[in-house]
Parts: structure tokens; sequence; C-alpha cells
């Protein structure tokens, strides 16, 4: 029987199954478990496996040799990728070459997922404790590689014009599926360019789960207890994180919706509705929340570390910042009136809109 308690909640957002499936490739060497509910996607991987990932980045970051041929593989998959990816979008399309294709995108996370919180915390807080010239050095050094990273990754499958996209639009001319419904889809379903039925489409937009042992993932389409298990949460007057940036402030809440990653376009409208000195909660925070970030007067976020994007510009802003609350989002409304006392690590709603 699959239990919450066995894993640490990664990340959690509003995506589809198409992203998902690309994202397991390489989450499955993590034994990850994602799981999709009535819209919002849940992604986590084993307590005892995120020790590990801890080590592994605690070796990285702290060995400069190692770091300097993670950020040549890293660099050369960026050069070399667009240039493979135009190539196919310019070829008739096989399903040999969708196929390599999406696998060419979904390698971004082999890179990028050595830059967050479950890879760096450890060596974060090591450099707290001994100063480590070593450490300071590479983990400076990964904010701009991460930052990178990040803009790369939604050049590939986020933005309006991504690769991603791009492909799909092709298919979609060439099997008259739409592209919405091509989101949908597998890897493995999309190079074949098969059809699935409106019924499937339908049930997996409610419920589909990716679970790995290792080595192998699972898709499974039929819900069952064990997984609303993981769609619980408690309702709460107090919410507790991790502090990145001390101090104590009070404002009203502004929520990035967690389906933002779908469509970049509704960030420019959420940027405005923001007032200066609104407190910025969200999934968690990458370079193209800047705006956002700027006009915070703190910065609340459900995941991170130490080195995450969030704990870095509050500290940059000099503005309070707890992240790793695990479910803030799910919590806090629009227009809330909270406190944020990042000297100790707790958020409490004063007045709930």
């Amino acid at each position: 029987m699959i239990q919450p308690k066995d894993y640490q909640l990664l990340f959690q957002i509003e995506t589809n199954h198409l992203i998902s499936d690309l994202f397991a490739q390489h989450y499955k060497n993590l034994h990850c478990l994602l799981v999709l509910k009535d819209k919002l996607w849940k992604s986590y991987i084993p307590v005892e496996i995120r020790e590990k990932t801890l080590d592994e980045g605690l070796g990285l970051y702290g060995d400069t040799n190692k770091f300097n041929e993670f950020k040549t593989e890293f660099e050369n998959y960026r050069g070399l990728t667009p240039k493979k990816l135009e190539k196919t979008l310019s070829d008739e399309l096989t399903p040999e070459n969708i196929k390599e294709f999406l696998l060419a995108i979904s390698g971004v996370w082999k890179f990028y997922s050595k830059t967050e919180f479950f890879y760096t915390d450890k060596a974060a807080a090591k450099l707290i404790e001994t100063g480590d010239t070593q450490l300071k050095n590479n983990l400076k050094e990964l904010e701009q590689i991460k930052n990178e990273g990040r803009s790369f990754m939604n050049s590939l499958i986020f933005t309006e014009n991504c690769y991603l996209n791009r492909l799909l639009a092709l298919i979609s001319t060439e099997t008259r599926i739409s592209k919405e419904d091509l989101k949908w889809y597998g890897i493995e379903e999309i190079s074949e360019m098969m059809e699935l039925g409106d019924k499937e489409i339908t049930n997996r937009k409610k419920f589909f789960a990716m679970l790995s042992d290792g080595k192998e993932l699972r898709y499974i389409y039929s819900d069952t207890e064990e997984f609303d298990k993981f769609f619980l949460f408690e309702d709460k007057k107090e919410i507790r994180g991790t502090i990145a940036n001390k101090g104590i402030i009070r404002g009203k809440v502004k929520v990035i919706p967690q389906n933002y990653y779908a469509d970049f376009s509704i960030l420019k409208k959420l940027f405005e509705e923001m007032g200066k000195g609104d407190i910025l909660v969200a999934e968690t925070t990458s370079p193209e929340l800047m705006p956002a970030c700027s006009k915070a007067g703190a910065i609340i976020t459900n995941q991170g570390g130490l080195l995450s994007h969030a704990a870095i510009v509050s500290r940059e802003l000099n503005i309070p910042c707890i992240i790793g609350t695990g479910n803030a989002t799910e919590i806090l409304k629009d227009g809330d009136m909270i406190e944020v006392d990042a000297n100790n690590g707790v958020v409490k709603i004063l007045k709930n809109e």
C-alpha cells in the first residue's frame, strides 16, 4: 500500500499527461510517484531516496572537479539539443524521430534536477555551518546555472512557442488531433501517432498516476483510495516552513496559480493585479516571476530549499521569506490578510478575504 508518509513532496502544479511523462523519464530513476487528480498534479520521491539525493548533491557541489564536469555536460546539452530539435521539425515526422525529439526534451531534467532543493539543501547547510570556500564558490555559480537552465527548460517545454508546442502543432496537422488533446497522450502514444478516444482523454484529465520502481514506469488510470490520501490537507490558521530570510511583515496575499506553467500569457495580468508590498504566495518562484518578486513585501512557497530562487531573491531584496510550507497555495487565498513571521518560520492568517 502506498503511503504519503513514505514520500517527499517535490512539486504540485496544474499540468498535463504528456509533460508528466516527459518529467518521469528522468525521475523514474528516483522511484518517483506522479499523480494528477482533478487538474492538480503532484510529484513525489521516497523519503529514503531524498536522503541519497542530498548526499549526492553534497558530493557534487563540494568537489570542484565533479562540479565542472556537471557544468560542461549541461552546457553541451543546451548547445546541441536545439540543433537536433530544429532538424526534426524540418524533416518528415516518423515514430522514431518523434520519440527521439521527446526524449531529447525530457533530458533537461537530468541536469536541472541537480539544482533543486532535494539535491542542494545538505550542501547549503554545510556551507552555513563551515563557510567552506569550495562550496561557497560552487553554490554561488550554481545560482546562474539554475536561472539559465530554467530559461532553457521554458524554451523547450513551457513557453507559447516552445519546441514541444511546435512539434505538437505539426503532429496535429498530420493526424487532425487537436494540440490540446495531444497533451494528454504519452510519449509512446504520440510517437506512434495513435488516436485516443474522447472518453480516455476526459478520464486522464480527472486522474492518472505514474509510479516507478527505479527502472520502469507503471501507468495507472484507475483512481483508488490510496491515491486520494495524497490530496488531503488540513485547513488551518497557521502555516509553518523553513526560514530563507528573516523579518516580520503583514500584508495581503497574492497567490500565483499553479496553472501558469500551462499558459505563461496569464502572468502579465497577474503582475498588473499585484500591489506593491503584497505577500507573494507560490508553489515556487523562478526567473519568469521576477516582476512579482520585485513588488512583494514577502515571499512564501510550497517547496524549495535554501538555494531556491525564492530564497536567493528574498535575500537580494531583503524581504522576509518562508519556503517549504507544503501547502500554502491551498490554504491562502487572494486578499487574505496575513502575518509573515520569518524569524520563526510561521505564517498566521489574520483575516480571510
